[in-house]
């Protein structure tokens, strides 16, 4: 049995960096020794949710429940995504981030 999801906000907002700001080496590095910016990420952050997990038990299916950013928002059948659900248990925080 999946844990009920209350929707309600635990703490704070996140949101994606500028990938121009993170240095990264190229083909050209070790010569040169220095870096270069970043190209834009591959998969953008569309949004990130902290969910209460009720009762202790895990948020499993997070794209199953009908109040989750992705049934709310319906990305079309070609979008790709990767959704990655980190559940601490044991203070019952879920962090669930959409990448598409």
């Amino acid at each position: 049995q999946d844990a009920p999801v209350s929707g309600r906000g635990v703490w704070g907002k996140w949101a994606q960096p500028d990938a121009k700001n993170f240095k990264v080496r190229d083909s050209g590095y070790m010569p040169r020794k220095q870096k270069r910016p970043s190209e834009p990420f591959l998969f953008p952050i569309q949004h990130v949710e902290f969910r209460k997990i009720e009762g202790g038990k895990p948020l499993n299916h997070i794209c199953a429940h009908e109040d989750s950013w992705w049934t709310k928002n319906k990305p079309g059948p070609s979008a790709f995504a990767l959704i990655f659900n980190i559940q601490v248990t044991s203070i019952g925080v879920s962090v669930v981030m959409y990448h598409i």
